[in-house]
């Protein structure tokens, strides 16, 4: 039996209510598995209104649970120990406050479909749940299919087909015994082609998918994954991802602007399939980091027509999925549904173990500081939107 009922990320996909996410961001910050946290490191949560909570939860976990100091990657991260007890604490807590179990998308239909970039295996996971949830992925594991290459920094064209050695002809008959002719055999039956890798019905459809990259460079690990040899950063895991999911080849790119570094690729669209895109957004604070959630979710909704109704879905890993909800929310508004990817369903890597404590609460951290600013601002996207004066 679950230690903790289960506590819903604020609700956004059926149009944006400031009151409810208000409503559900003060029910997720004073919940229970919150305040046990908060216990088990010594603390006792206070009594207030959502936004005193936030403030509060804030400097708690930035003492307590802030393993990165806001100055390393997330895989750069020693992890630290913890006893049985707090550990199985904190994973009871991460998977009520919504961290952990994956579920499936809320609506069946989107406008639009974002993959926020990651780590190289999150890159190659989510491209792929992608395609599955759109029924462009084969349902049985894909490790033998031929590995994507990434891209370079430039655009690339459609690769040339390699040359394909001739098929050796059959070897000539040995000649007859000169006292009886053979009997001629049977012809032999052409052997069946085999058969394609079943693909699952669309879960959900949508006219376009938006990959979200950056341009940070992949470590020696994560270029040792299928697919992954020849990239170089983020941008190009994303689209080694893409190529392998979708079954895309060439891409146009658009030309950067002037400024911080940028990338706009858009692959060749093929039948009813979706539009497929390629992003790396330039940074909100260049000189002090790196392009982060909220920038990729801006330097994309600064290329669409963004409508206050257009029901956009977000694909990342479940772990990361009420930080990158909620700044969607406040950064884009619209009908916001946000889901990890199933390792189940998601069979471009075989599953790793499980993930240590100290990332959820770094991740709950992070939600946290996302909601202390969505509560700042619910109902007015930091982008302008089509219809609006934002």
């Amino acid at each position: 039996m679950a230690r903790f009922a289960p506590v819903p990320v604020p609700r956004c996909h059926d149009g944006l209510d400031a009151g409810r996410v208000a409503a559900d961001v003060a029910a997720w910050v004073s919940s229970a598995p919150m305040r046990a946290l908060v216990a088990a490191f010594g603390g006792r949560l206070p009594e207030g209104a959502a936004g005193e909570l936030l403030d509060w939860l804030d400097a708690f976990s930035g003492a307590h649970w802030d393993f990165r100091r806001g100055r390393v990657e997330r895989y750069e991260v020693p992890p630290p120990e913890f006893d049985e007890a707090t550990a199985g604490l904190i994973m009871d807590a991460a998977t009520a406050l919504r961290l952990v179990t994956p579920a499936p998308p809320l609506l069946a239909e989107y406008d639009h479909v974002l993959i926020p970039g990651g780590l190289g295996r999150a890159c190659l996971q989510r491209t792929h749940y992608t395609a599955f949830l759109l029924g462009a992925a084969p349902t049985a594991p894909t490790a033998t299919a031929p590995t994507a290459t990434a891209p370079k920094a430039a655009p690339a064209g459609p690769k040339a087909a390699p040359k394909v050695a001739p098929a050796a002809g059959p070897k000539a008959a040995p000649k007859a015994a000169p006292k009886a002719a053979p009997k001629a055999a049977p012809a032999a039956a052409p052997k069946a082609a085999p058969a394609a890798a079943p693909r699952a019905a669309p879960a959900v459809t949508a006219p376009e998918v938006t990959a979200l990259g950056s341009f940070r460079p992949l470590t020696a690990a994560e270029r040792a994954l299928p697919g992954l040899g020849d990239a170089r950063d983020e941008l190009a895991a994303m689209h080694a991802g893409l190529r392998r999911a979708f079954g895309v080849t060439a891409f146009v790119a658009e030309e950067a602007p002037d400024g911080e570094p940028s990338a706009v690729h858009h692959y060749a669209r093929t039948g009813d399939a979706p539009a497929i895109h390629v992003l790396a957004a330039p940074s909100g604070d260049p000189g002090r980091r790196r392009a982060n959630t909220p920038d990729t979710y801006r330097f994309w909704a600064e290329r669409v027509h963004l409508r206050p109704d257009d029901r956009i879905l977000v694909v990342t890993s479940p772990i990361y999925v009420p930080f990158q909800h909620c700044e969607a929310i406040r950064t884009l508004g619209c009908r916001i549904d946000t889901v990890g990817f199933d390792v189940t369903r998601s069979t471009a890597l075989p599953p790793v173990g499980p993930t240590a404590p100290d990332r959820y609460l770094q991740e709950i951290r992070s939600t946290i500081r996302s909601m202390r600013a969505l509560l700042r601002s619910p109902g007015t996207p930091t982008v302008p939107r089509a219809g609006t004066a934002c």
